[in-house]
């Protein structure tokens, strides 16, 4: 049954090739539009023959949106395997023993380690380290950081194909969806390795959560502000989960290790018995309340999360009941002026509240803004001139 359709090793390698299937797909998608590109042409004879309709793709931005988008989509689908890629890399090193000595595969005990069967997984296993663990993140790395020397990210020439690792954030954190990435990987690392030693594991899990914690609070690398308050609590809400957790699991473990008193005779070993009793239904009622707690966590972060999302979602609709206004807010003389002024002197993340606010405004309110606009702007050319006259 170990290689049998359907078995374990049939499983494994269909999970490690989802990222082949997915690359596989886009590549046929695009291919497929261009070819209905070049079929079309030839269909009008906008071109004589097929090489140079084959040649037109290249000046095709049409052709290249839907390839850097394409793009876009693999890259966003590599971001959300990534956590199950590393965890079936790593479950394939990792090894638990038995009574008689013999270790076994951890995720599958009937696969002995280090036999024949198993060796002969490893190189499947060290490819996928080193294409998928170690390769997506240099991979990622590498296209921000070219993206980001070339200015591809300031402009928005980047976003069609690397708009999921970097348009959420703000513009000085571009890279932080690598250190997500790695406290994925850590957090994998401790689930997969770890799993003998439960109390290290969640001290671990907890240690991992925690500095997540400090770093999101710290950065606050989103452009909404609402987002980071999310990201926050539902950090916050999985550490919380794990520490009561942990106290669940103590309380259980304290709990098993007393039974039930059946002697109502008053003696040494029936006082000692009815302690125990009293220990044993302190640890129930911790156990309860530990339940109870985790629950209200879940609920909270739950509707924590659905007013976020409906308030996100009220904004997308707002801004697509806005956009009517668009033309006529860019044809406005003053407006335009006003929006010039503001991305100016404003940090980017708050240039789209700006704009939303500038078209529910009066005239008066618009007038008030630019004054307070114009005088934080001349502060700031003032203090810039007073810097470098102390700098000569």
């Amino acid at each position: 049954y170990y290689r049998a359709p359907g078995s374990f090793v049939e499983t494994l390698v269909l999970q490690l090739t989802l990222p082949i299937f997915a690359l596989a797909l886009y590549a046929s998608l695009v291919f497929t539009y261009g070819g209905a590109l070049v079929f079309t042409r030839l269909l009008h004879r906008t071109h004589d023959s097929f090489a140079s309709a084959l040649a037109s793709l290249a000046r095709s931005h049409r052709f290249l949106a839907a390839a850097e988008r394409s793009l876009g989509a693999f890259i966003a689908t590599l971001d959300a395997m990534y956590t199950m890629l590393a965890l079936k890399t790593f479950s394939l090193f990792h090894c638990r023993d038995l009574d008689e000595g013999v270790q076994v595969l951890y995720i599958y005990p009937a696969l002995q380690c280090w036999s024949s069967d198993h060796l002969s997984l490893l190189p499947l296993a060290c490819i996928s380290m080193l294409v998928y663990v170690i390769g997506i993140p240099v991979l990622f790395y590498t296209l921000l950081k070219l993206a980001a020397k070339s200015k591809a990210l300031r402009d928005g020439s980047a976003g069609l194909r690397l708009g999921s690792l970097y348009l959420r954030y703000d513009q000085t954190y571009w890279w932080f969806e690598l250190l997500v990435l790695f406290r994925k990987f850590m957090a994998v690392a401790v689930v997969a390795f770890a799993t003998k030693y439960t109390l290290l594991q969640s001290a671990l899990l907890l240690l991992v959560l925690f500095a997540a914690i400090v770093v999101q609070d710290y950065a606050r690398p989103y452009l909404r502000p609402i987002v980071n308050l999310l990201d926050f609590v539902l950090l916050l809400a999985a550490h919380l989960v794990l520490l009561l957790a942990i106290i669940y699991n103590s309380a259980f473990q304290e709990s098993t290790q007393y039974t039930a008193c059946d002697d109502e005779n008053i003696t040494a070993a029936n006082i000692t018995c009815q302690l125990n009793e009293y220990e044993r239904n302190a640890a129930a009622l911790t156990m309860d309340i530990a339940t109870w707690c985790i629950f209200g966590v879940l609920l909270v972060a739950f509707f924590g999360s659905s007013l976020v999302i409906y308030y996100q979602i009220q904004q997308l609709l707002y801004r697509i009941a806005l956009e009517g206004d668009e033309r006529a807010f860019e044809l406005d003389a003053k407006l335009t002026k006003l929006r010039a002024l503001y991305e100016r002197v404003l940090a980017p993340k708050w240039h789209w509240t700006a704009g939303e606010w500038l078209r529910i405004s009066n005239d008066s309110e618009r007038d008030y803004f630019k004054h307070l606009l114009s005088q934080l702007d001349q502060h700031y050319q003032d203090w810039l001139d007073r810097q470098a006259k102390d700098a000569r």
